[in-house]
């Protein structure tokens, strides 16, 4: 495991936070300073200490959580609205959310102590996707949604291709399932507004293979081992032997 990854999920500490850490020379690895981020690491083997401190070999978490409406994937929020950490147990709060959804965005969350996965996860190269239901206000004709399934061109450059299918129409306009395969921030929105189309409410279905299956608002899980080797996978994400030392 590279030391990088090792101190972030061990810590719930932020990956920028860490590599200034480690460039800094504030970690040391069985008593030499490391200034490597690469460092293949044994957690429970070798030593590691960040500002002399000993990084304890804490077991990754990984959850899945309902994200309810007016909350934010922020730890703290300056006006004091409700954020989904305020959901979780102690013993779960060193996670940190994969992505963000917005303040009015429900359904699925990931987080995680593994800063690695997390990075990968949300890196449009490795085009994992994911899936909403969206409602959206506007004249959502077939040629609308042709021009979502090519790509439509916001904030300088053009979306990836998306899938996209009507569920049903509204008077006002139609409810749809998108999925796509990169994660802008607030890209629907962008989308919805490039089409002459109004989101009126989105709820993220699936993250992946991860779903909501028995979990209700505000409600989360720990992910199984075979789950987070099917992420893992999708991500390539090898471990290699750690380094002899």
């Amino acid at each position: 495991m590279k030391l990088i990854r090792h101190i972030t999920q061990s810590t719930g500490l932020g990956r920028r936070e860490v590599m200034e850490a480690i460039r800094s020379g504030r970690v040391r690895v069985n008593g030499r300073e490391e200034p490597s981020a690469s460092l293949e690491v044994e957690p429970g083997r070798d030593r590691v200490h960040m500002d002399g401190k000993l990084v304890r070999n804490l077991p990754p978490l990984h959850l899945v959580l309902y994200k309810p409406r007016a909350t934010v994937c922020t730890k703290s929020d300056p006006e004091g609205r409700g954020t989904v950490y305020d959901l979780l147990r102690a013993r779960h709060k060193r996670a940190a959310s994969v992505g963000r959804l917005d303040f009015h965005t429900t359904g699925v969350l990931l987080l995680t102590t593994d800063g690695e996965l997390a990075r990968r996860l949300t890196l449009p190269r490795y085009g994992v996707s994911r899936t909403y239901r969206v409602r959206l206000r506007g004249r959502v004709t077939e040629a609308v949604l042709e021009k979502w399934r090519r790509g439509v061109h916001v904030r300088g450059r053009p979306t990836r291709p998306a899938l996209i299918r009507r569920l049903r129409d509204a008077p006002s306009g139609a409810l749809v399932m998108v999925t796509l395969k990169e994660g802008r921030n607030r890209q629907i929105h962008d989308m919805a507004r490039a089409t002459g189309l109004v989101v009126q409410k989105i709820h993220r279905m699936r993250f992946a293979t991860i779903a909501l299956t028995g979990l209700q608002p505000g409600r989360y899980r720990e992910l199984t081992r075979a789950e987070v080797r099917r992420l893992g996978k999708m991500v390539r994400l090898e471990e290699r032997p750690a380094r002899k030392r």
